[in-house]
């Protein structure tokens, strides 16, 4: 790898990395309509079940991501533990946040161009009705997963308080990038995972 490019991939992790840097953001407050609807889905979606056992403190840099449990979209357990040896994008995320709405088809267009580079990306949404997801998620089309927080589970966990917010972890289930608000562009967020690509 030359120099130019070794530079480029660091300024670009180190955008990713920076906190508060963007200001387009909700607090949690934005997130309701919690609960289960009567109403049947018409987009199938996993949801977050709980909080693992070997979880004991919120997300920090460089320290193993707090674990969580989860059924897929198709009734699958599993665990963020289980995806180790994967880079995961985690996205906290609720439909009546804006920022997080405007930033959706740069998720979709992720997911859509590293997937096969082994990049998961989880779409969390934090405290929404299944009926509501599912309707937003059809509307626009998105196919990447989705689980739901109903309880707030996940993003307790993480300690964050604001909306969108993102993290990035490597394959042995470290944190290597935390960002509150919104991405602006794909490049920013590709960043991350070139960079660790290219380091793993």
């Amino acid at each position: 790898m030359n120099k130019i490019t070794t530079v480029t991939l660091l300024t670009t992790l180190v955008l990713f990395l920076s906190l508060g840097l963007v200001t387009s953001g909700c607090t949690n407050d934005s997130a309701n309509g919690s609960g289960q609807d009567s109403e049947p889905a018409s987009v199938p979606l996993g949801r977050v079940t709980g909080i693992a056992a070997d979880s004991t403190q919120e997300a920090q840099m460089h320290e193993l991501a707090p674990n969580f449990e989860f059924l897929t979209a198709e009734g699958t357990p599993s665990s963020l533990s289980e995806l180790q040896g994967n880079i995961v994008l985690i996205n906290f995320w609720s439909s009546n946040c804006q920022p997080c709405v405007q930033e959706m088809p740069l998720l979709q267009q992720v997911y859509d161009e590293w997937t096969a580079e082994g990049v998961v990306v989880l779409a969390i949404n934090t405290a929404q009705s299944q009926s509501t997801v599912s309707k937003f998620i059809e509307s626009y089309g998105y196919s990447f997963p989705v689980l739901l927080d109903t309880n707030l589970d996940a993003f307790g966990a993480y300690g964050f308080t604001f909306l969108p917010a993102t993290v990035l972890i490597d394959k042995d289930g470290t944190i290597r990038g935390i960002k509150a608000g919104a991405f602006q562009s794909v490049e920013e967020i590709e960043g991350g995972f070139t960079y660790l690509l290219n380091t793993e």
